[in-house]
């Protein structure tokens, strides 16, 4: 896999994610009363999709935002802005470093030719990796600590009470509930074994309000969705916005839970809810990110049970489809344009001999063989040609059109195509400003060109073919492509178009002239 393939994901990813997380900060701050706080924890799932989600639709837009020097093909539009705005600041910063061979000049040299996205992508795994394990690691530790400080089970009496609360919550799995000396507050400690740990030194009168608050996280599967928190913080370690949007996705979590708990409370008993959350103290504990909950969140959490806010059925209707569209444009990164194919590749019949070319009824026989070849499809029988030998090749000039320019053919003395420019075909077409570029050839265009390669280039062998650019003028659409040896290096260049008819227009192997005659 190609390092620009996961560039394409982490540079739309990132953006696109942090743009929804944005989005959100500012609901959470202008319409958390008309919304609730379940709505607005529900919509972080959605920027959770877009981080972590490698998926890439469709949009015309896309079509006109790629560079117009786009340099490698297997970048989408996104990826390729910010791989050339990288190396047009890295050479603006080399012509500002005073001596030769300073590092910004080799390192943006190196990203042009695609030399550094390797040691780029090593990094970002090392440090993905790093900061996994750190958060795991503090997991663990946390859990066990927990675990080891387990007093006893709940009795009778409590038992009771926890099939009470699994009743109204409707709650099918009963989840297993510890009481822990040194835990400051309630938690769920675990994701596959998971069990509810509270503080050994609760009050027995919060008991079941404590344990309402914990079975609303159980409910909501919020050690997953914690975890999923830390997957999108260790994949996007470089994005200070993800980690913002991790810890403000925790503290949603609370308030849902709490809006989940005092939905059918009366005024009284969210008062002394209230009571529960201001006795937990300043700390609380956070199962995915061990971050500590502030007074501010604390007053905001008091706040929101005491005024007791439930978003309107309007709001939240409205609200889920601007999420959903908002979503599905954020996906939309890729091209509109469907790849070049071609329906059907010629049957290779016969194979281009090179004969040497000893005078000009020859040279033209050759050029005519080309041209009415299935891959230009030209009726030569209306074209005058005139050929000439240069001392060193023969050029064939074949005018199909007195409006219409000359198509040229360049051959070695030894019976060698050397260039066929069919410019003609375009005379009327112009690819000043293309309209966009594509990243892969289909298969069927490869073979198209492979057998035009096998019939009319027979000495030339190639391991594989590339696009550089794939061109739209009205309804023309043509492929500049580039034929490379095993090696890497380039053996041939050859232009095709596929539409509205497929036939080559272009073609300049670049073998050895001598080494062939």
């Amino acid at each position: 896999m190609r390092s620009m393939t996961v560039f394409n994901y982490l540079l739309e990813a990132t953006l696109f994610g942090s743009v929804l997380i944005l989005l959100l900060v500012a609901a959470r701050a202008l319409l958390r009363d008309r919304l609730g706080s379940r709505v607005l924890y529900a919509c972080w799932a959605l920027a959770a999709l877009r981080l972590l989600t490698p998926l890439s639709l469709p949009n015309p837009v896309m079509d006109e935002f790629r560079p117009g020097l786009s340099a490698d093909v297997g970048a989408r539009p996104v990826a390729d802005q910010v791989r050339q705005r990288v190396i047009d600041a890295g050479y603006r910063l080399s012509q500002w470093l005073p001596w030769e061979g300073n590092p910004a000049a080799g390192f943006t040299s190196r990203l042009r030719q695609g030399l550094s996205g390797r040691w780029v992508l090593l990094l970002w795994i090392a440090v993905a990796l790093c900061v996994g394990a750190f958060l795991w690691a503090r997991y663990r530790r946390f859990k066990e600590t927990v675990r080891r400080n387990r007093v006893r089970a709940l009795q009778e009496d409590e038992l009771e009470l926890l099939r009470t609360l699994c009743q109204r919550y409707r709650i099918r799995r009963q989840i297993p509930v510890y009481f822990v000396d040194r835990l400051t507050t309630g938690c769920i400690a675990g994701v596959w074994q998971p069990f509810i740990a509270l503080p050994l030194e609760l009050p027995r009168e919060h008991l079941a309000l404590a344990l309402s608050h914990q079975l609303c996280h159980w409910k909501a599967r919020d050690p997953f969705w914690g975890m999923i928190r830390g997957v999108c913080c260790a994949v996007h370690w470089f994005n200070p916005v993800v980690w913002m949007g991790a810890w403000l996705s925790y503290c949603d979590s609370e308030m849902a839970c709490d809006d989940r708990v005092t939905a059918r409370l009366h005024d009284i008993d969210r008062l002394a809810y209230a009571n529960v959350i201001v006795s937990a103290g300043e700390k609380e504990v956070a199962m995915s990110m061990g971050a500590t909950v502030t007074s501010r969140h604390l007053r905001q959490r008091v706040t929101s049970v005491i005024r007791c806010v439930r978003g309107s059925r309007v709001g939240v209707a409205l609200t889920s489809l601007a999420a959903a569209l908002v979503l599905l444009v954020s996906f939309a990164t890729g091209e509109s344009e469907p790849l070049p194919t071609v329906n059907a590749v010629p049957a290779v019949a016969w194979t281009a001999a090179a004969v040497p070319i000893t005078g000009d009824l020859e040279a033209i026989a050759c050029a005519r063989r080309f041209l009415e070849s299935e891959f230009v499809g030209q009726d030569t029988s209306g074209c005058s040609f005139t050929a000439r030998y240069n001392g060193t090749q023969w050029v064939i000039s074949a005018q199909a059109q007195p409006h219409m320019r000359p198509i040229l053919l360049r051959y070695s003395h030894d019976g060698y195509l050397l260039e066929y420019d069919g410019a003609a075909y375009l005379d009327r077409v112009s690819f000043a400003d293309a309209s966009y570029t594509h990243r892969t050839l289909t298969q069927s265009v490869t073979g198209y060109l492979n057998a035009f390669m096998n019939a009319n280039v027979p000495g030339l062998r190639s391991g594989r073919i590339v696009a550089d650019r794939d061109m739209r003028s009205g309804n023309v659409r043509l492929l500049d492509c580039r034929m490379l040896d095993d090696q890497g290096e380039t053996v041939c260049l050859v232009d095709l178009q596929v539409e509205p008819v497929v036939r080559v227009v272009y073609c300049m192997p670049l073998f050895d002239e001598e080494a062939n005659g």
